[in-house]
């Protein structure tokens, strides 16, 4: 993206029982607005794209709770999202979570190329 922030989640998981987000932070005073595209695991049956465009609110966080909401068909997938902002003001978190044992997993989204 010109001008702009991708992040990455290599392996995003919606395992039966578990709960996959996405966390989006923005530093700069104004909205920024993303996209996420999906990109298919080899060999394995295709995602189906959900919503896949927002906005991350000035000096704010948006949370996609349930990833379940972004890709449904094959539970894994890698996500890449783009946002048109500067990349010093954007980060990401990618988090599953088991609600029944309160099991959480935090892993900060990559910048390609860079990490």
């Amino acid at each position: 993206m010109r001008n702009g922030t991708v992040l990455q989640a290599p392996l995003a998981q919606i395992p039966s029982g578990w709960i996959s987000r996405l966390v989006l932070t923005n530093t700069s005073g104004l909205a920024r607005p993303y996209s996420i595209t999906l990109m298919n695991v080899e060999n394995e049956t295709a995602v189906t794209p959900g919503t896949l465009t927002g906005t991350i609110p000035a000096n704010g966080t948006k949370v996609i709770d349930d990833l379940k909401t972004v890709f449904t068909g094959n539970n894994r997938a890698t996500i890449v999202v783009n946002v048109a902002g500067p990349d010093k003001s954007i980060q990401g978190l990618y988090q599953i979570v088991n609600p029944t044992s309160g099991s959480i997993s935090n892993h900060a989204l990559i910048r390609p190329g860079t990490n």
